[in-house]
């Protein structure tokens, strides 16, 4: 086990799907951001269907020796997931390991960049019909 007490797991957490290669973009974006950005430590998982999920990620997070771990929602809208359900398994986790500072961080939301994302999937769909 590597000493990480002072270092942050990130957890990138997407929905999920049972369906093979319906993650592929989420997988995509996690990639650019840790090419980008240079963040050390981050996970992907999922609420559901393949893949990791977040119970898994947080135990086989602290496993490796971490204490501090931030989920990290790739959610356009707080629904009950983000309301409920991630609430309720970082508060397990909370129970199941006293020393593990765990935190949920921001979803999407309203973006004004998401706006320009939407119109530019509309330019190219709209030529697409031509």
């Amino acid at each position: 086990m590597k000493d990480n007490n002072s270092q942050c797991m990130v957890l990138f957490l997407g929905h999920g799907s049972r369906a093979p290669g319906a993650m592929n973009g989420m997988e995509i974006i996690f990639n650019q951001m840790i090419e980008r950005y240079h963040i050390p430590h981050m996970m992907i998982c999922q609420m559901e269907g393949l893949g990791l999920d977040l119970v898994s990620a947080i135990d086989q997070s602290y496993y490796d020796g971490f204490r501090t771990i931030l989920v990290l929602p790739f959610f356009l809208h707080s629904g009950n997931h983000l309301l409920i359900d991630v609430p309720g398994i970082l508060e397990d986790a909370r129970n199941k390991y006293p020393d593990l500072k765990i935190h949920q961080g921001r979803h999407l939301g309203a973006d004004s960049s998401l706006a320009d994302l939407a119109y530019k999937r509309l330019q190219e769909s709209l030529r697409d019909m031509a």
